[in-house]
């Protein structure tokens, strides 16, 4: 990959999840906003590497990937259940977006999706602020909506 540290940094996700779960990784479904999905790869490296090292079993989360409706190379891939993610044409959306990604890592995000038995989920960009708003009126956590006005969109 272009920016390994970046797979190794993504890891830390995927040990916090581990050490809060007592090294008993739930099996539960865990969602990602996957814009270029590094973070899903590193998760899943380092459920890889707390195997090897005997720290966890061989339960692992479903991994889904969560792309908006309007940019979702990953969600159609899935889909079609082709090895690779065609690039997706003329995207745009207030979400991480990565239409094209540089080293085009989509086939390891789709060997994860498909090693966990998970799968790719597009959702409207107009359903995500209030669905934060819940989840900040219910549990009191303001969730990081991946983007910021200020900045232009890709």
């Amino acid at each position: 990959m272009k920016e390994p540290y970046r797979v190794e940094g993504k890891k830390t996700m995927g040990l916090e999840l581990a050490e809060q779960f007592a090294w008993d990784l739930p099996e539960r479904d865990s969602f990602y906003p996957t814009g270029g999905g590094t973070g899903l790869i590193g998760m899943w490296k380092a459920f890889d590497e707390l195997e090897a090292i005997g720290w966890i079993g061989r339960k692992r989360p479903r991994m889904i990937a969560v792309q908006s409706t309007t940019c979702a190379p990953i969600v159609r891939a899935c889909e079609q259940g082709t090895e690779f993610a065609a690039p997706w044409e003329n995207g745009h959306t207030s979400r991480p977006r990565h239409a094209r990604a540089v080293d085009d890592r989509r086939f390891l995000i789709l060997r994860v999706l498909r090693e966990s038995d998970g799968f790719g989920i597009a959702i409207r960009d107009d359903d995500v602020e209030p669905a934060r708003a819940e989840f900040a009126a219910s549990d009191g956590i303001h969730l990081c909506p991946e983007w910021r006005r200020d900045l232009p969109r890709l």
